[in-house]
Formats: structure tokens, sequence, C-alpha cells
């Protein structure tokens, strides 16, 4: 939240923050905001599931500039045999 405020303060951009409940309405509401593009998250890093430690180092650590996206579930890389 203080991110946020200062955000506003020195950078030419714009951050905001917002508590919903968990309600059918109140989800239907952001979801309809997402789909516009009135609204959307920052991500900062996407990193496989076995990496998950380091995700959470940086969480903890604020060493980072958004969200922290864990992949669950990608796909092995194929092998050829050929």
């Amino acid at each position: 939240m203080i991110r946020a405020i200062l955000t506003n303060l020195f950078a030419d951009k714009k951050a905001s923050f917002a508590f919903a409940r968990e309600t059918i309405e109140e989800l239907a509401s952001l979801k309809q905001m997402i789909e516009e593009g009135a609204i959307c998250s920052i991500v900062d890093q996407v990193l496989p599931m076995h990496q998950a430690a380091q995700a959470h180092r940086l969480v903890e650590a604020e060493q980072r500039r958004g969200a922290i996206v864990i992949s669950i579930g990608e796909p092995e890389p194929e092998h050829s045999n050929d």
C-alpha cells in the first residue's frame, strides 16, 4: 500500500489498490474490469515450480517490482531420439 502511494508521488505511473469482498457480484465486477483493461496486475517474473523457494525469497526480501508467478504444470521439454 505504501509503495502505491510512493509510486503516485514520485513516478510517472499511477498505482492503486483495493480490497474486494469475495462475493459473486464483486468478483464479476473485478472480472469485467480486467477484461476491459481498466485494471491490470504487474508481473515481475514467472518462475517454474521447481524455483518456488527462490520465488518465496524474492517476495520476502521485497526484491520485485510486481507479482511473482509460479508456473505449475509446464510441459517437459521434448527429447528427440533420432
